[in-house]
């Protein structure tokens, strides 16, 4: 890019559409031609490496589940405790159908009987 059109209208609007390392840069040669003179274009470096160092640490940041390291007998348990859930969901819900099924049945047989 040609510096001779590092401006401050151009360092904002690089800034407003969230290119803050070029919006960076652009306000770094200007406080260079300045020599460190301009408080505004101080506060916009400033400004700008904050944001920058916040992008930073968030993208270096672990997520929570995806990197931790887990051992294999601790996964053989975590599984075995949610296949044996399944187990006994699938029991349950076993039952519950028969109960519903024997209900049908009985009330099937109370209404012939009363006929």
């Amino acid at each position: 890019m040609d510096h001779d059109y590092d401006t401050q209208s151009l360092a904002k609007a690089y800034e407003l559409q969230g290119h803050h390392r070029e919006a960076l840069d652009i306000y770094v040669r200007m406080n260079r031609k300045s020599r460190g003179r301009n408080p505004e274009i101080l506060a916009a470096c400033n400004r700008l490496e904050k944001i920058l160092e916040k992008k930073k640490g968030a993208a270096e940041a672990p997520r929570p589940g995806l990197r931790e390291k887990r051992s294999l007998p601790a996964l053989m348990e975590q599984w075995l405790a949610l296949w044996l859930i399944r187990q006994r969901k699938t029991a349950l819900d076993t039952l519950m159908l028969t109960r519903h099924q024997n209900r049908i049945n009985h009330n099937a047989a109370y209404h012939r009987s009363i006929k």
